[in-house]
């Protein structure tokens, strides 16, 4: 007879603690603004890594990519300053390569990619800086500084929805694809990781 009188007890808070809940949830005062915190999640303001990048729509603020000073983000926060193109720093020759109009958030970007190749010798690096516009200035947001294969026989970039690809080509094999997207704290890293 106890259980049975536990079992009742149960079931019937049960069902009232059910009942309250969907009154709580189904009451509909006419305020279609309320909805159930699990449903619809507060957004979070967007932090490092938010970024979505994506190609370009319209038009591109011009900037002197030739002639500018960028931060080398394989020398630890050290600048190379390009004139006409290229620079040399100690016994590397930095060269600009690819200039590739994007979008990020929506708004013009631009990803700028150095070729680092070692005077002494060894694998090229490429240096990825993703810039966008302030004012029509280019403003630094995300770099990479990522290991070149010396046997591709050609590298080339691009920006799809949400990355920025870099397609390595060979004699031999298939291409091969790297995705990046923006990290935390202003890094591009391979999507994925």
């Amino acid at each position: 007879m106890l259980i049975q009188q536990l079992i009742v007890f149960v079931v019937v808070t049960a069902i009232a603690a059910f009942a309250i809940a969907a009154f709580q949830n189904d009451g509909d005062d006419g305020d279609d603004a309320k909805t159930s915190t699990v449903a619809q999640p507060a957004p979070s303001p967007p932090g490092p890594g938010a970024f979505r990048v994506g190609p370009a729509h319209g038009s591109i603020p011009i900037a002197d990519w030739s002639d500018r000073t960028y931060a080398d983000p394989s020398a630890g926060g050290a600048t190379v300053t390009l004139a006409d193109g290229s620079a040399v720093v100690g016994s590397d020759r930095i060269t600009l390569g690819d200039v590739v109009p994007a979008s990020l958030d929506g708004a013009p970007a631009v990803v700028v990619v150095l070729t680092r190749s070692p005077g002494a010798g060894g694998s090229p690096t490429h240096l990825v800086e993703l810039y966008r516009f302030a004012g029509g200035t280019p403003t630094a947001v995300a770099a990479l500084a990522a290991a070149a294969d010396p046997q591709a026989v050609a590298t080339r970039w691009t920006v799809v929805d949400g990355a920025i690809v870099r397609i390595q080509s060979y004699v031999d094999i298939a291409d091969v694809t790297t995705r990046y997207v923006v990290g935390p704290d202003g890094v591009l890293v391979p999507a994925g990781v």
